[in-house]
């Protein structure tokens, strides 16, 4: 543990167990996670990202959001509604003027970022509504039937890929983040860590369970008015609102200029 993150790190659990964490403490508290080996990759993506690093785990999970957004948006603005017939599935009208030669061969960067590491940015019950399976099934199909070839990869050209792969790429029902639970569960490893290796007390497991919904709040309040440039330049703004004395975390996308709100987490 290096001297300046471990005497941040100190100050935070010295006032977290006092039960009174500022919003200040909690974020040099972040910023300071990604010195320490141990795997809370929520809660070190989250610091990295206000310490300003390009490359983490919320850009990566906001990337994925954003060029899913982008691709639905940029679709429905070619499509020619005029040629809709009257009493036609709408679904099945833009099916029809889909163009799925791009499931063909994807570069494996957008391929991890949209189907296998961007498979867990949709809930479970997606899959089971929209294929019958569920998202490990889905994961399993997609990595038997595609094969990287020159820093692409290829499908095999099984039709069943086409709705899988279309599906995923315009779906924008994209799980909470950051995950409540998935906080909690950091939270808990990082104190597992400190108190084999720096003799953390058990009682702060139970100061943890006490100030669970605390401690939420306040992260999500540290994105307020914070931006994230995308790989396309352009860029989005987190913003965060009070309901009945709760804060909510939106964001605001700008695919090709045009604003795009989504709930992120509450």
């Amino acid at each position: 543990m290096q001297e300046d993150a471990g005497k941040i790190i100190s100050q935070f659990l010295d006032q977290f167990k006092e039960h009174s964490i500022t919003l200040e403490q909690l974020s040099r508290f972040l910023t300071a996670l990604p010195a320490l080996p141990v795997d809370v990759p929520l809660l070190q993506g989250i610091g990295k990202f206000l310490s300003g690093e390009k490359k983490n785990l919320l850009a990566q999970k906001m990337e994925s959001r954003y060029r899913r957004i982008a691709f639905v948006q940029k679709t429905l603005k070619k499509i020619d509604f005029s040629k809709a017939k009257q009493g036609s599935n709408f679904e099945d009208f833009i099916f029809e003027q889909s163009d799925f030669s791009m499931y063909e061969k994807i570069d494996a960067e957008t391929f991890s970022l949209l189907y296998i590491d961007g498979l867990d940015d949709l809930p479970d019950d997606f899959y089971t509504k929209t294929f019958s399976r569920d998202k490990s099934e889905i994961r399993n199909i997609i990595s038997v039937r595609y094969k990287l070839i020159d820093g692409f990869y290829v499908s095999d050209g099984n039709p069943l890929l086409i709705p899988i792969m279309r599906s995923i790429h315009t779906s924008l029902d994209f799980v909470p983040f950051p995950h409540r639970e998935h906080v909690q569960n950091d939270f808990k490893t990082l104190f597992a860590f400190l108190q084999k290796n720096a003799g953390l007390p058990e009682i702060f497991f139970q100061y943890l369970s006490q100030e669970e919904h605390r401690l939420f709040g306040a992260l999500l309040r540290l994105f307020d008015n914070r931006e994230l440039k995308h790989s396309d330049g352009m860029t989005s703004r987190f913003s965060v609102t009070e309901e009945n004395g709760n804060p909510v975390l939106y964001v605001v996308f700008y695919p090709e200029g045009k604003a795009f709100t989504k709930l992120m987490a509450r």
